[in-house]
């Protein structure tokens, strides 16, 4: 709920007094904290603020910002309708938002009820879902709607199972809002890729293999489709300032958002750098990709003794504030106490991703590898589009390159053939083929062909880019033909 008329400066006689909206404003508790509370907990968090704001009612009934305790109260009466199931509190949120519009409300400040009355008509089994919910978008804005009035249409989209009216929202909201500090609760929601995978999914759809499907599906290399930006002054072990983007650009930057591993043994930061993203930097042999670990607690001098006996060869920072910090609500961080999350920027400093501890734990390490390839595809294909083969070789070759079946070891050993992303393979093939080497872009291609043919057979479901790889190869083998 947004503090809305709650100022720190001098309020007028007929105001509501800021002490009083101050108290009821401290019951809602902040993400991720408020995640961590118990139902009973909550249960009592919304009454505290049912009792408050009735009372006020009543102490400042002609107060010209009644409407402020109003939308709190319809609020409060709402979540502990869901909590409860007791339809009464449904019932009194209903008479609070109708009372709300009966006194008049400021243009903007109708959203709470308006929402409130739009949740009622919905429940009507005579109801049509999409004129209800297009006529609560109309009635404050259409077209020009406010971030918090799409985002209420998205959640009533939701209550009725609409995805293709929920993914009209959510592009809307993206496009205008990602950037507005008010929606970064929201924003956050719908760029998590986990939440994103189970939305409108049937349940129990895969039986065995629903894991594998998830596992593929957070594990594409994909980044957010929105244009966001992050500023933030982070510090040193040291306490020297680290600011976010500036002192991380010119290359890839991953920053690990995690408690104290020293601290927290269900931390499980040390073998996600060492174990999977320092091997994978230092094979890429291009020097475009840094590691920074963001402690959200604990204190700096185990971290730095710990270091000196198990460095992390990376650089460790700490978030001032810790989870109150207003990058951890930007970022949607919800778990930082069981495991990681992480925030991508590219090399200009803009947000590649933001990864919630639940899709990074479910995607097996492989994200943040697979983001930074499927980047190097993009920058390959790109290259080849300019006529710039050179460039797109150096880079492809750079990063996955050719392997000479007949080399040895320093001991006259065969080389293991070592295993690249197949969607280096893929970038390397279209190289091939640029190079007048239809050879060895038929022999790239296909093993994409059939390492997709495996993950197919391995989560009984036919993976994107099966169909254009069985293409691709089809045309290089017509290409050799001629």
């Amino acid at each position: 709920v947004s503090p809305a008329g709650d100022s720190d400066g001098d309020r007028a006689e007929n105001l509501v007094p800021k002490e009083t909206l101050h108290a009821i404003q401290g019951c809602f508790v902040q993400a991720p904290l408020r995640y961590r509370m118990s139902a009973e907990e909550v249960r009592d968090a919304y009454q505290s603020i049912e009792d408050l704001c009735g009372q006020a009612i009543v102490d400042f009934a002609d107060a010209s910002d009644l409407w402020i305790l109003r939308n709190r109260r319809i609020v409060a009466q709402l979540g502990l309708w869901k909590l409860s199931s007791n339809h009464e509190h449904y019932q009194r949120a209903v008479q609070e938002a109708k009372a709300a519009l009966e006194a008049g409300m400021p243009k903007g400040a109708e959203v709470v009820a308006r929402f409130c009355l739009a949740k009622g008509a919905l429940r009507d089994p005579e109801a049509e879902p999409r004129k209800v919910i297009g006529d609560f978008v109309e009635s404050q804005g259409g077209d020009q709607a406010s971030g918090p009035v799409l985002a209420a249409a998205a959640l009533l989209s939701l209550d009725v199972a609409d995805c293709e009216r929920y993914g009209e929202y959510r592009e809307l909201i993206l496009k205008r809002y990602a950037n507005h500090a008010m929606m970064w609760t929201f924003t956050s929601f719908l760029l998590d890729r986990y939440h994103r995978y189970w939305l409108f999914r049937v349940p129990f759809v895969a039986g065995w293999t629903y894991g594998r499907r998830q596992q593929w599906d957070l594990s594409r290399g994909y980044q957010d489709e929105v244009e966001r930006y992050v500023k933030a002054e982070l510090h040193t072990l040291d306490g020297k300032p680290y600011r976010l983007p500036e002192d991380s650009k010119g290359k890839w930057t991953a920053v690990l958002f995690t408690n104290s591993w020293v601290d927290d043994k269900r931390a499980r930061l040390p073998s996600t750098v060492t174990r999977y993203l320092n091997p994978y930097i230092e094979k890429r042999g291009r020097d475009d990709l840094q590691v920074i670990v963001a402690v959200l607690d604990g204190e700096v001098a185990p971290i730095q003794k710990y270091l000196k006996e198990k460095p992390l060869n990376c650089e460790v920072l700490t978030v001032p504030g810790g989870v109150s910090n207003p990058l951890v609500r930007q970022l949607g961080i919800l778990d930082e106490d069981i495991g990681t999350n992480a925030l991508i920027l590219r090399p200009d400093g803009s947000v590649a991703a933001s990864l919630s501890e639940m899709t990074m734990t479910r995607s097996k390490h492989e994200l943040i590898p697979n983001i930074i390839s499927w980047s190097d595809e993009e920058a390959v294909m790109a290259l080849l589009e300019k006529g710039e083969i050179e460039k797109a070789k150096d880079h492809i070759f750079t990063v996955a390159p050719p392997f000479d079946p007949k080399a040895v070891d320093g001991k006259g050993r065969p080389l293991k053939k070592p295993v690249e992303n197949y969607v280096h393979l893929r970038a390397r093939a279209h190289v091939y083929l640029a190079l007048g080497d239809k050879k060895a872009a038929l022999n790239d291609a296909e093993e994409v062909l059939q390492f997709l043919k495996e993950k197919a057979g391995w989560m009984t479901l036919l993976p994107k880019g099966l169909e254009e790889a069985e293409e691709l190869v089809e045309l290089l083998k017509k290409k050799g033909e001629e």
